[in-house]
Parts: C-alpha cells; structure tokens; sequence
C-alpha cells in the first residue's frame, strides 16, 4: 500500500508518501521536486515536515481547518495547558513559553540563592552576637585573672623578700661545703668527657680498621673464589702450579691474617664500648649528685 500527495509550500512543490512495505514495514518518504529529503527516520521527516515546512502540527491543523463528524473542538472547553499549547502552535510563538519558562527557572535559582544568602547572613550574625558575648566574658574572667595575678605577685614578692631576710641568717660553711662538694663534681665530669672524647675516638679508629680488614678479606675471597671452579677442574698436579701462579695460596694466608686481626679488633672495641658504658653510668651518677647538691643550694636562697 502507498499515498502519495503533492503540494506547495513557499512557492516550493513538494511530495509525500506514505505506505506499508512488504512484510507491513511501514515507511514515510518526503520530497522537493525530485530531490529526496526523507530523514533518517519517519519521526525525524515528520518533525521536519511540520516544523520546517509546513509549520503546523497534525493537532493544530485538525482544530483549525478539517474537522470530523467525531472530533469537535470547542477552544473555550479546552483546559488552560491545552488553550496555551494550541495558541502557540497556531501562531508559532512556542519560543515565548520556552522564554518564559527559562525565566521561571531563573526566577527560582535567584530565589533559592537569596534564601541561601539570607540563611548565611542569619549565622553571620548568630555568631557575631555569640562572638561578641563570649568576648565580653573573656574581658571580665581577664580583668579578674589580671587581679589574682597581681594580687599573687605581691604575695611572692613579700614571700622572696622574707627568703632573703632568713638567708642572711642560713650558717655560710654550709653553703661553702656544697660548692666546694660541687666544684668537686665539675671537675670529675670534666675529667669522664675528657676521658669518653678519647674513647670514642679510639672507638671511631677501631671502626676504621675492622672496616678496612673486612674489605681486604673479601677482595681476597672474590678472587679465590672467582677461580674456585677453574681450580676443581685441574689435577692434583696442576692445581698446586695454578694456585703459586695466581698467589692464591698467599691470598689465604692473608684472609687468615686479617680474620685475626678482626677477632683482635672487635675484641678491643667491646672492651672500648664497655668502658663507654661505664663513663656514661658514672656521668649519671655524679649528674644525679650535682642535681641534689643544686636542690638543697636552691633552698638555702
């Protein structure tokens, strides 16, 4: 089956079919003169026929200009949505209802940010009288703590001055032995830091040398063992040769040499660290003493 209609639009000849194909597949076919201008869809042609063309929609055309014995259309019975959707198909002034919906929407964004500063300006000023309360309490508990302080200087000031009365009156050899006892412990720990610096020197030396022998024997065990397998492969004839050849032999007298050595070296430095143990133990005690010492000189002023 197959309608196809001709008309002018614009001075412009058009063509129309519609119809069902085989298998009722059905189609819509749109065109100017001879040229084919059918859309990818029939959705899409219908869309470009009302719009583009003929500027008028199937609804518009049938309230205004073809009636039915079925359909009866009284404008004035129609509800408000149905009145505003055919007067703007009917004179093409949909884009004011689109205009005036954007307005709308903007209207309402406007509104929810003016709720949304007036909310802000709400809290700003909730906080600044919270603020301003919390400052007039801050300035009286400051005028109150600014009096006790003074009030508790002026206690501590006649305190000290009555200290000072009695300290004249505190017996001065008692005062002479514990500086003496103290100058004392001076000394001592002079002589421990003296004594740590020139342990700890050794210490760094020790370091150094069991470092450098640990070197030497591992350069001399690469090399033997980098002819280790060499060596397993020769006779019993040949590996003697080989070995005076490539100083092997020599090479394990001196990794036995520098592993004595090591022992000997590690050896002094845990005698070195024991006796970096025991300063520092004797520091703690003589600082422990000083401390006390400076406690009970404290109490005398």
């Amino acid at each position: 089956m197959r309608v196809s209609l001709s008309f002018e639009a614009d001075d412009i000849c058009y063509r129309v079919a519609r119809g069902l194909a085989k298998g009722k597949m059905s189609y819509l076919e749109l065109y100017e003169g001879e040229k084919d201008i059918t859309k990818s869809t029939i959705a899409e042609t219908q869309a470009f026929l009302e719009k583009e063309i003929l500027r008028c929609n199937a609804a518009t055309f049938s309230r205004t200009m073809f009636l039915t014995s079925s359909q009866t259309y009284n404008f004035y019975e129609m509800k408000k949505s149905d009145k505003k959707e055919f007067v703007e198909q009917l004179f093409d002034i949909g884009v004011f209802g689109d205009m005036h919906q954007a307005i709308h929407r903007d209207i309402l964004d406007a509104d929810k940010r003016v709720l949304a500063m007036q909310n802000r300006i709400m809290v700003f000023r909730r906080n600044e009288a919270d603020y301003a309360e919390r400052l007039a309490k801050y300035d009286a508990e400051k005028s109150g703590r600014i009096a006790a302080a003074e009030e508790n200087v002026e206690k501590a000031r006649s305190q000290l001055e009555k200290a000072r009365t009695e300290y004249k009156k505190v017996d001065t050899s008692a005062r002479e032995k514990l500086d003496a006892a103290r100058d004392k412990l001076s000394a001592a720990l002079k002589t421990i830091d003296a004594t740590r610096r020139e342990n700890d020197s050794e210490t760094s030396k020790l370091d150094i040398a069991e470092s450098k022998l640990k070197q030497l024997v591992e350069s001399k065990r690469s090399v033997i063992s980098k002819h280790a397998e060499l060596m397993s492969k020769l006779c019993d004839d040949c590996r003697p040769v080989f070995a005076k050849y490539y100083k092997l032999d020599q090479y394990q007298v001196e990794i036995d040499d520098a592993s004595g050595k090591i022992c000997k070296v590690q050896a002094k430095l845990a005698e070195s660290k024991t006796k970096a143990r025991e300063l520092a133990d004797k520091r703690v005690k003589i600082d422990d003493k000083m401390s006390e010492i400076d406690g009970r000189i404290k109490k005398m002023t």
